[in-house]
């Protein structure tokens, strides 16, 4: 007669043999998972003293600007709208360490959105929105969209051109005296714009809040490390910065003030050919992801105002990570690359799976991805291809939007009902979009 607990192991083994077997065997659907060594608290899923070690690093005590109590980061959304975070009464700086200077003003010359319309597939006519600001052979760098759709950025290296969106025109020109701008990112509860500009002779680029309705600069920072990409999490409470080289940094603003900053290390410790290709955080403030060029994708987590290594996963090995997004609720990790696929990563709150839902346009790169109305529309930038628009419950092409150059950014703002398709030489065309099956 055997022991009843011999009885209930064997249930619980077979039970979890069936639900194995229930998933897909299909090889070209499996994905390398690292997932790294737990350490720290007991099933915190941190990878022993991943991070604790690299507060040696010098870079790290040089950045350092506070002992601000740590703050766990919340596992639920923020209500709307949230209490200012950024600090709004620092002296207004016009240059940073006297190295560079930058302005903002409005515009010299008019810049409007230019009125058009097109009928898809036997629907309804519909309103498009394009703008175009890139003259004189400016280079294109980056495209930005407020999560309200009310302001959109067009960087270039020298000038950065802010949108009022609802008003339909060109609001606002940023301009500098430094090498390049790099990127930019929009607050989500106010009307205020991230700028990150490098600078001459390897010091730290020069990070820049500006006020977009006073036309004012609020406050400028040093940057820590060589940082290339920006962005804010949606409740404004911190902002996260990555280098060539994986490097992760995350800001902390408690009051006009004080500032913490955490300091992950690099994720690789060679150059050589690897560089860091994508930056998202996601809306809940739990996870900082960064994209590289090898291929691998590197999962933070935001624990007590650091930044702890969470797990790398690799969609396609040697395929460069083009753009990385998290849906609205922050559930889904969408991630796009050069082999020419977006993946759609479900339940982040639980774990990563090793088979993600898997979208395809032509073969072509896929350069960027954006979610909407809680991951069911995913929309990605194909290049020549123009933009592809998917349903990813079904993952059924849904529609194809042509562009003059090849396409290269996407954005999408789902209280606003509107995406955005951005061009190589700047133009963007803003189209409305109701939702699933509408």
């Amino acid at each position: 007669m055997s022991h009843p607990c011999f009885s209930l192991i064997l249930i619980v083994l077979v039970a979890l043999s069936g639900c194995s077997r229930s998933q897909s065997s299909d090889p070209s659907r499996r994905v390398v998972i690292d997932v790294p060594e737990d350490g720290g608290q007991a099933g915190n899923g941190f990878e022993s003293n991943w991070s604790d070690s690299y507060r040696n690093d010098p870079r790290y005590h040089s950045i350092r600007t506070s002992t601000s109590p740590s703050v766990t980061r919340p596992e639920s959304p923020k209500p709307s709208p949230a209490p200012q975070a950024f600090p709004s009464q620092m002296t207004q700086t016009a240059s940073h360490n006297g190295a560079i200077e930058e302005s903002i003003a409005a515009p010299t010359t008019p810049k409007n959105g230019l009125r058009g319309t097109e009928i898809r597939r036997g629907q309804p006519r519909v309103q498009i929105l394009t703008y175009r600001s890139l003259v004189n052979k400016q280079s294109f760098v980056r495209f930005e969209m407020s999560a309200d759709a009310h302001w959109a950025a067009v960087v270039s290296s020298k000038k950065i051109y802010v949108y009022d969106l609802q008003a339909e025109k060109l609001a606002a020109e940023i301009t500098t005296t430094g090498e390049k701008y790099l990127d930019a990112a929009f607050l989500h509860h106010e009307s205020k714009l991230v700028t990150l500009c490098s600078q001459a002779g390897g010091n730290d680029p020069a990070l820049s809040l500006w006020d977009l309705d006073g036309l004012r600069k609020v406050a400028s920072w040093k940057t820590g490390i060589q940082a290339e990409r920006v962005a804010v999490c949606a409740d404004d409470q911190f902002l996260a910065m990555a280098d060539r080289q994986g490097t992760a940094i995350m800001a902390t603003f408690r009051n006009s003030e004080k500032s913490e900053i955490a300091l992950s290390p690099p994720a690789f410790n060679t150059i050589a050919l690897e560089q860091m290709t994508a930056l998202a955080v996601d809306p809940l403030g739990r996870y900082v992801v960064v994209g590289l060029s090898n291929g691998k994708i590197s999962m933070l987590n935001v624990f007590d105002n650091s930044l702890r290594k969470r797990i790398e996963f690799t969609p396609k090995s040697g395929s460069a990570v083009r753009g990385l997004y998290f849906s609205p609720t922050g559930r889904d990790l969408a991630t796009c690359g050069d082999d020419g696929h977006i993946y759609i990563w479900q339940n982040l709150g639980d774990n990563v799976l090793s088979n993600p839902a898997k979208l395809r346009a032509d073969g072509r790169p896929i350069l960027d991805v954006a979610l909407g109305f809680d991951g069911i529309l995913a929309i990605g930038a194909n290049g020549k291809s123009g933009a592809v628009l998917w349903d990813t419950l079904t993952n059924r092409t849904l529609d194809r939007f042509s562009t003059s150059s090849p396409a290269v950014q996407v954005a999408f703002s789902e209280s606003a009902s509107k995406f955005a398709i951005v061009s190589d030489d700047g133009e963007f065309v803003l189209r409305p979009i109701i939702g699933p099956g509408k």
